[in-house]
């Protein structure tokens, strides 16, 4: 049986995995993708396929439930995704290359050396992680520029600093530094999030009038 300090990084990951659902309403409401990327619902996929691996090798039940459920999160996303992009070519590309990454990862988890195995994908594990769960801070540089953190979404900050925090914890716990490190630079990336939340209000920047337009040019 799960107890709490198993229980409370699952349930933190899962408020990661539902923080697409916003996205995806706005996609079937619209009917289009418009300038959304499908790149993060793949590697959520992909990541977690990863740490599925990671967690049978090392025997982790609270890794492979976590995981697995990101497994089917990411796949239902990508498929409403497809229904509703534009490009379909591009998507099933996307798609190809993440299905050959997820054979290839399958392949050397469990047919190579174990211990190799387990590291490496430790390995691969922390650095997917650490791109996935930092990709808020790309915004960053609009959040500064124009004043306003409207660019940030608060929901997946906050689910991202909690989610960052508990695995943390747990990593500490366990003494697996492919949980704690990623997660402790997750943390940091989220806590540099949150500080600009409080630093800037979250209104629309201004735009420039037809006149300053004019002395511009």
């Amino acid at each position: 049986m799960l107890t709490f300090g198993q229980i409370f990084p699952l349930l933190a990951y899962f408020g990661v995995q539902a923080s697409g659902v916003p996205t995806i309403r706005k996609i079937v409401r619209d009917k289009s993708t418009k300038e959304e990327n499908p790149l993060v619902f793949a590697m959520l996929v992909v990541n977690g396929f990863v740490w599925s691996c990671y967690g049978i090798l090392t025997g982790d039940e609270v890794i492979c439930i976590s995981n697995g459920s990101g497994i089917v999160f990411g796949i239902i996303y990508c498929a409403i995704f497809y229904q509703y992009c534009p490009d379909k070519l591009r998507m099933k590309k996307l798609s190809q290359l993440s299905f050959t990454a997820i054979t290839v990862i399958f392949v050397f988890a469990f047919f190579t050396d174990a211990t190799f195995a387990e590291k490496s994908m430790g390995t691969i594990g922390s650095l997917t992680s650490i791109l996935l769960m930092s990709s808020p801070l790309a915004t960053i540089r609009h959040v500064i520029r124009d004043q306003t953190s409207i660019y940030l979404p608060v929901y997946t900050v906050i689910a991202t600093f909690i989610n960052a925090l508990s695995w943390l914890l747990y990593g500490c716990f366990v003494r697996d530094v492919f949980i704690w490190f990623p997660n402790g630079v997750s943390l940091l990336a989220a806590i540099v999030q949150v500080a600009f939340l409080f630093i800037y209000e979250r209104e629309h920047p201004d735009k420039p009038t037809v006149e300053e337009v004019g002395q511009l040019l």
